[in-house]
């Protein structure tokens, strides 16, 4: 703030990089405030986007995750012309693996793994936490297209590198899609063992999107018959989260809500987290997940 007061914008650009989260080219997930972040990255001008191209992979995912895709593309899009143009191989790789994670928000998957090839050539051997992100979404990517084994192999090899840089944050994360796989496995208390370890580590402090670690465990919590410890999850995530401008986190705790009701027999309660739940993935425009909330609607 006082560098952008003062008009000093290229150490505010540096400045914004170094506060979500550790590297430069470390995909956004600190502990910030969304809207705020979006003011400070307004105020910088063309020539210092020109110059940081990982700002504009980060206004590309703030407009993602405010459902403005279109705009996102021309970001990440200009990001990587810039990038290229300037030999920058991370930046190069942060905006095609953002690409590559929004053809999957959108259903498109073999895109996503398309672009996330693209994005593992272009990513040096020494950013490390850049091909944990791609080697998550290989994942995520593969899980979707039901090639589990495939999806396993992708995650522990994101694990085991955020082991190695000691990542708290991406280690939790992974952990909690690894729980995923779990239960699409059948191994519910595998997943349910998993999670509960990974919502005490996380203390209660918010970082962005980390609605959706709490909603994991919840479901795992649900489909394990503990209830009890379920509801106290998703309250546990929802008491962190609802002060920020947080769309997915509020969209997967609603979603995760709604199938505790329906547990519990109370269905007007579950529609109505159901009905918030297809709100906030219809802003995201995320239309994986807003199908799957119309299917516990249906």
């Amino acid at each position: 703030k006082h560098y952008l007061a003062a008009k000093k914008y290229l150490p505010a650009g540096n400045m914004i990089l170094r506060s979500i989260h550790g590297d430069m080219a470390g995909r956004i997930s600190g502990n910030f405030d969304a809207v705020q972040l979006r003011k400070y990255l307004d105020e910088l001008p063309p020539e210092t986007l020109d110059r940081l191209p990982t700002l504009l992979v980060i206004k590309g995912t703030l407009s993602r995750d405010a459902g403005e895709h279109e705009q996102a593309k021309e970001f990440y899009e200009t990001a990587e012309k810039k990038s290229r143009a300037a030999g920058d191989r991370t930046a190069c790789a942060h905006s095609r693996s953002e690409t590559a994670l929004l053809h999957w928000l959108e259903g498109r998957p073999r895109r996503a793994l398309a672009m996330l090839r693209k994005a593992a050539r272009a990513c040096p051997p020494t950013e490390g936490r850049m091909r944990l992100h791609i080697f998550n979404l290989l994942g995520l990517v593969w899980q979707e297209l039901s090639d589990l084994p495939r999806a396993k192999a992708f995650l522990r090899r994101a694990r085991d590198l955020a082991g190695k840089l000691d990542i708290f944050y991406d280690k939790t994360v992974i952990g909690s899609n690894l729980a995923t796989i779990s239960l699409q496995e059948g191994e519910i208390k595998r997943a349910y063992d998993t999670c509960r370890p990974l919502i005490a580590l996380l203390g209660g402090h918010y970082y962005y999107k980390i609605g959706v670690i709490y909603a994991n465990a919840g479901r795992a919590a649900l489909d394990f018959g503990d209830l009890e410890w379920a509801e106290s999850c998703l309250q546990q995530g929802w008491d962190v989260c609802r002060r920020f401008e947080d769309r997915v986190s509020f969209g997967t705790l609603n979603h995760c809500y709604g199938i505790l009701h329906m547990h519990k027999r109370q269905w007007e309660f579950a529609r109505r987290h159901f009905e918030e739940a297809r709100k906030a993935f219809q802003l995201l425009r995320w239309k994986r997940m807003e199908s799957s909330v119309l299917r516990n609607i249906g």
